[in-house]
């Protein structure tokens, strides 16, 4: 799991819908928060600090930019490769995201250690929790 923390800058809400943008030291953070009730994503306040969480299989990994919102460049610093998928370690900055790819992926992509990527997280695959400071 993949964690960044970061501080709550705008809540955008509508029909049960929240659209959440968090600032982190890699970037802006946009994410989708659903709520049952209705009433925004309630447990959350601007200038909250939160923690941000994705999958490692979350991730669209790509040689160039495909959105403007949720892409961030970085450096492969590692790969983990198996048989069937490929584990790629990827530092941005003092962090290192983890994106789970197949093998096949990874050797359309030509990934090796020091080469420039792309990283494209989709609003919908990120969790949000309120960190206590």
């Amino acid at each position: 799991m993949n964690s960044l923390r970061g501080r709550v800058e705008r809540i955008e809400f509508d029909h049960g819908i929240s659209h959440v943008e968090v600032i982190t030291h890699i970037g802006t953070i946009h994410s989708v928060v659903l709520e049952e009730r209705g009433e925004g994503a309630g447990f959350i306040r601007e200038g909250s600090l939160v923690d941000c969480f994705f999958n490692e299989t979350s991730p669209v990994l790509t040689q160039e930019p495909i959105a403007h919102i949720n892409t961030f460049d970085g450096i492969v610093k590692g790969l983990q490769v198996g048989k069937v998928l490929c584990m790629v370690h990827v530092e941005k900055g003092e962090t290192t995201l983890k994106v789970l790819l197949l093998r096949h992926q990874a050797e359309l992509l030509g990934l090796s250690e020091g080469k420039r990527v792309f990283i494209f997280l989709p609003p919908w695959h990120v969790a949000l929790e309120v960190a206590h400071e």
